[in-house]
Protein backbone atom coordinates (compact mmCIF):
# COMPACT_ATOMS: atom_id res chain seq x y z
CA UNK A 1 0.00 0.00 0.00
CA UNK A 2 2.54 1.83 1.12
CA UNK A 3 4.17 1.72 -2.41
CA UNK A 4 1.13 2.01 -4.35
CA UNK A 5 0.48 5.63 -2.68
CA UNK A 6 4.01 6.94 -3.15
CA UNK A 7 3.64 5.95 -6.49
CA UNK A 8 0.13 8.08 -6.88
CA UNK A 9 1.78 10.86 -5.03
CA UNK A 10 5.06 11.00 -8.16
CA UNK A 11 2.09 11.04 -10.23
CA UNK A 12 0.67 13.74 -8.82
CA UNK A 13 3.87 15.97 -8.24
CA UNK A 14 4.54 15.11 -12.36
CA UNK A 15 1.34 16.84 -12.96
CA UNK A 16 1.44 19.69 -11.01
CA UNK A 17 4.90 20.36 -12.31
CA UNK A 18 4.06 19.86 -15.92
CA UNK A 19 0.89 19.01 -16.66
CA UNK A 20 -1.70 21.39 -13.84
CA UNK A 21 -4.48 21.43 -16.43
CA UNK A 22 -4.46 17.54 -15.57
CA UNK A 23 -5.41 17.63 -11.89
CA UNK A 24 -9.46 17.39 -11.56
CA UNK A 25 -11.88 16.00 -9.50
CA UNK A 26 -11.38 12.32 -11.13
CA UNK A 27 -7.90 12.15 -9.39
CA UNK A 28 -9.67 12.85 -5.99
CA UNK A 29 -12.20 10.32 -6.18
CA UNK A 30 -10.11 7.75 -7.20
CA UNK A 31 -7.60 8.15 -4.11
CA UNK A 32 -10.21 8.23 -1.72
CA UNK A 33 -11.77 4.63 -2.82
CA UNK A 34 -8.26 3.30 -3.02
CA UNK A 35 -7.62 4.50 0.54
CA UNK A 36 -4.74 6.89 0.29
CA UNK A 37 -4.22 9.41 2.66
CA UNK A 38 -1.13 11.13 1.34
CA UNK A 39 -2.63 11.85 -2.07
CA UNK A 40 -6.34 12.80 -0.43
CA UNK A 41 -4.45 15.46 1.69
CA UNK A 42 -2.51 16.65 -1.52
CA UNK A 43 -5.45 16.74 -3.72
CA UNK A 44 -7.74 19.17 -1.27
CA UNK A 45 -4.66 21.56 -1.10
CA UNK A 46 -5.29 22.02 -4.53
CA UNK A 47 -8.92 22.89 -3.32
CA UNK A 48 -10.74 19.69 -5.13
CA UNK A 49 -14.37 19.18 -4.25
CA UNK A 50 -15.04 16.13 -2.09
CA UNK A 51 -18.69 16.61 -2.90
CA UNK A 52 -17.77 16.69 -7.22
CA UNK A 53 -19.91 13.99 -8.55
CA UNK A 54 -19.49 13.08 -11.98
CA UNK A 55 -22.51 13.47 -14.63
CA UNK A 56 -23.71 12.37 -17.86
CA UNK A 57 -23.82 8.66 -18.96
CA UNK A 58 -21.89 6.32 -16.56
CA UNK A 59 -22.95 3.53 -13.54
CA UNK A 60 -24.24 4.32 -10.37
CA UNK A 61 -20.76 4.30 -8.87
CA UNK A 62 -19.96 6.52 -11.41
CA UNK A 63 -22.46 9.21 -10.40
CA UNK A 64 -20.89 8.94 -6.44
CA UNK A 65 -18.53 12.05 -4.67
CA UNK A 66 -15.59 10.96 -2.98
CA UNK A 67 -16.97 11.12 0.38
CA UNK A 68 -19.66 8.44 -0.72
CA UNK A 69 -16.38 6.42 -1.90
CA UNK A 70 -13.88 6.78 0.76
CA UNK A 71 -17.33 5.69 3.17
CA UNK A 72 -17.85 2.63 -0.30
CA UNK A 73 -14.06 1.62 0.72
CA UNK A 74 -14.20 1.42 4.16
CA UNK A 75 -11.86 3.96 4.66
CA UNK A 76 -12.93 5.88 8.26
CA UNK A 77 -9.41 8.59 7.66
CA UNK A 78 -10.33 9.64 4.11
CA UNK A 79 -13.78 10.27 5.36
CA UNK A 80 -12.38 12.27 8.31
CA UNK A 81 -10.14 14.28 6.23
CA UNK A 82 -12.83 15.04 3.08
CA UNK A 83 -14.99 16.12 5.41
CA UNK A 84 -12.86 18.16 7.89
CA UNK A 85 -14.29 15.90 10.64
CA UNK A 86 -17.67 17.24 9.86
CA UNK A 87 -19.87 14.50 10.26
CA UNK A 88 -23.35 16.09 9.82
CA UNK A 89 -22.35 16.87 6.36
CA UNK A 90 -24.83 16.54 3.76
CA UNK A 91 -23.51 13.93 1.27
CA UNK A 92 -26.33 12.91 -1.02
CA UNK A 93 -29.71 13.91 -3.21
CA UNK A 94 -31.91 12.52 -0.41
CA UNK A 95 -29.98 14.74 2.03
CA UNK A 96 -28.40 11.88 3.88
CA UNK A 97 -25.14 12.83 6.62
CA UNK A 98 -21.93 11.36 6.96
CA UNK A 99 -23.55 10.42 10.29
CA UNK A 100 -26.41 8.61 8.42
CA UNK A 101 -24.11 6.44 5.78
CA UNK A 102 -21.64 5.69 9.04
CA UNK A 103 -24.85 4.29 11.01
CA UNK A 104 -26.28 2.40 8.44
CA UNK A 105 -26.87 -1.65 9.15
CA UNK A 106 -23.84 -3.33 7.77
CA UNK A 107 -22.13 0.36 6.42
CA UNK A 108 -18.13 -0.51 5.50
CA UNK A 109 -16.93 1.64 7.86
CA UNK A 110 -16.76 -1.11 11.08
CA UNK A 111 -17.55 -0.02 14.58
CA UNK A 112 -14.31 0.71 16.07
CA UNK A 113 -12.76 2.66 13.52
CA UNK A 114 -16.29 4.87 13.32
CA UNK A 115 -15.79 5.73 16.99
CA UNK A 116 -12.33 5.54 17.29
CA UNK A 117 -11.70 8.16 14.16
CA UNK A 118 -15.12 9.55 13.31
CA UNK A 119 -16.03 9.54 16.93
CA UNK A 120 -19.40 8.10 15.90
CA UNK A 121 -20.79 5.26 18.26
CA UNK A 122 -22.47 2.41 16.07
CA UNK A 123 -24.61 0.20 18.34
CA UNK A 124 -26.93 -2.63 16.79
CA UNK A 125 -30.76 -1.72 18.01
CA UNK A 126 -32.31 -4.99 16.93
CA UNK A 127 -33.75 -7.29 19.73
CA UNK A 128 -33.84 -10.04 17.87
CA UNK A 129 -30.11 -10.77 17.25
CA UNK A 130 -29.83 -11.67 20.80
CA UNK A 131 -32.47 -14.43 21.05
CA UNK A 132 -33.60 -18.37 18.96
CA UNK A 133 -36.27 -17.49 16.56
CA UNK A 134 -38.24 -19.34 14.05
CA UNK A 135 -38.06 -18.07 10.45
CA UNK A 136 -41.42 -18.18 8.96
CA UNK A 137 -41.64 -17.24 5.03
CA UNK A 138 -44.66 -17.17 2.75
CA UNK A 139 -43.70 -20.80 1.38
CA UNK A 140 -45.15 -22.18 4.47
CA UNK A 141 -48.40 -21.18 3.39
CA UNK A 142 -48.07 -22.33 -0.50
CA UNK A 143 -46.15 -25.39 0.02
CA UNK A 144 -46.41 -26.37 3.33
CA UNK A 145 -43.66 -27.23 6.40
CA UNK A 146 -40.05 -28.04 4.57
CA UNK A 147 -39.18 -30.38 6.81
CA UNK A 148 -36.28 -28.67 7.93
CA UNK A 149 -35.82 -26.63 11.35
CA UNK A 150 -37.43 -23.67 11.22
CA UNK A 151 -35.23 -21.85 13.77
CA UNK A 152 -32.07 -20.13 13.19
CA UNK A 153 -29.64 -19.65 16.45
CA UNK A 154 -26.23 -17.74 16.37
CA UNK A 155 -23.94 -16.36 19.37
CA UNK A 156 -24.73 -12.54 19.35
CA UNK A 157 -21.75 -9.98 19.32
CA UNK A 158 -21.67 -6.39 18.64
CA UNK A 159 -18.77 -6.36 16.48
CA UNK A 160 -20.23 -8.65 13.59
CA UNK A 161 -21.45 -6.75 10.48
CA UNK A 162 -25.89 -6.51 11.13
CA UNK A 163 -26.90 -6.37 7.97
CA UNK A 164 -30.38 -5.37 6.49
CA UNK A 165 -33.12 -8.58 5.67
CA UNK A 166 -34.84 -7.67 2.55
CA UNK A 167 -37.91 -9.80 1.89
CA UNK A 168 -39.31 -10.09 -1.70
CA UNK A 169 -38.44 -8.12 -4.16
CA UNK A 170 -36.34 -4.87 -4.35
CA UNK A 171 -36.52 -2.19 -7.07
CA UNK A 172 -33.47 -0.81 -8.98
CA UNK A 173 -33.85 2.39 -7.22
CA UNK A 174 -34.32 1.13 -3.92
CA UNK A 175 -30.86 -0.93 -4.36
CA UNK A 176 -28.80 2.12 -5.67
CA UNK A 177 -30.22 4.23 -3.16
CA UNK A 178 -30.11 1.99 -0.27
CA UNK A 179 -26.80 -0.12 -0.32
CA UNK A 180 -24.94 0.03 -3.38
CA UNK A 181 -24.19 3.73 -3.15
CA UNK A 182 -23.80 3.59 0.46
CA UNK A 183 -21.51 0.21 0.11
CA UNK A 184 -23.84 -2.05 2.65
CA UNK A 185 -24.78 -6.08 1.88
CA UNK A 186 -28.09 -7.36 2.35
CA UNK A 187 -29.54 -10.48 3.01
CA UNK A 188 -32.64 -10.58 0.38
CA UNK A 189 -34.94 -13.81 1.53
CA UNK A 190 -38.67 -15.01 -0.34
CA UNK A 191 -37.95 -13.87 -3.78
CA UNK A 192 -36.89 -17.97 -4.97
CA UNK A 193 -39.89 -19.27 -6.96
CA UNK A 194 -41.72 -21.96 -5.23
CA UNK A 195 -41.06 -24.73 -7.36
CA UNK A 196 -36.92 -24.34 -6.43
CA UNK A 197 -38.11 -23.95 -2.88
CA UNK A 198 -40.08 -26.99 -3.22
CA UNK A 199 -36.82 -29.11 -4.84
CA UNK A 200 -35.16 -28.28 -1.65
CA UNK A 201 -37.91 -29.76 0.77
CA UNK A 202 -36.75 -32.85 3.11
CA UNK A 203 -38.75 -35.09 1.69
CA UNK A 204 -36.98 -34.42 -1.27
CA UNK A 205 -33.90 -35.31 -0.20
CA UNK A 206 -34.77 -38.56 1.40
CA UNK A 207 -36.13 -39.99 -1.71
CA UNK A 208 -32.39 -39.67 -3.38
CA UNK A 209 -29.64 -42.02 -3.48
CA UNK A 210 -27.23 -39.22 -3.54
CA UNK A 211 -28.28 -37.05 -0.82
CA UNK A 212 -29.99 -39.43 1.47
CA UNK A 213 -29.81 -37.99 4.89
CA UNK A 214 -28.14 -40.33 6.85
CA UNK A 215 -25.19 -39.83 4.65
CA UNK A 216 -22.68 -37.32 5.81
CA UNK A 217 -21.12 -34.46 3.59
CA UNK A 218 -18.04 -32.24 4.04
Amino acid sequence: MENREQCFMDCVDVLINNMPNMISDQLLLDASITGLPRVVKKLLSLNLDPLYRPTGQGDWHAKTNSIQRAIQGGHANIVKLLTKGNNNLVIDSEGRTVKDYIQLKGSPVRPYFAESILGLNVQSTDPNLRSRRPLKTKYMDEIGDSGWSSYTAYEYDETRCDMDIVYGELSKEDFFRDYYIPGRPFVLRQSAPVEEVRNFHKHRFETTDRFDPSNKFR
